[in-house]
């Protein structure tokens, strides 16, 4: 559902690509945290989403992959993660902080 809220608030907002740095596993849930990194005419940022696992989405993340994200052009450190690159993706993830470099 906060997915659903957050790609609806976010459909008019600047689109753009991003490349996953890390990946934390955590132990206590069945999910994973994205950690990637973008650019935008304000600078470079960098921000995180969570990856649940689902049976229906078996794709590995990499370290190195490419995602398609999007940014508020007036709050660029505003980000939420969209598909990778590849191809779509059913993954369900929750926007977070990010980080300005």
């Amino acid at each position: 559902m906060k997915r659903q809220k957050s790609l609806a608030r976010s459909v008019h907002w600047s689109q753009t690509e991003g490349t996953v740095h890390q990946i934390i596993w955590d132990s206590s849930l069945p999910r994973e945290q994205m950690v990637y990194s973008y650019s935008t005419d304000k600078g470079y940022f960098s921000g995180s989403s969570w990856r649940w696992f689902e049976r229906t989405s078996a794709r590995e993340v990499r370290v190195g992959d490419r995602l398609v994200l999007r940014y508020d052009p007036e709050t660029p450190e505003e980000s939420i993660f969209v598909e990778f690159q590849e191809g779509g993706s059913s993954v369900i993830s929750v926007p977070s902080v990010v980080k300005r470099f």
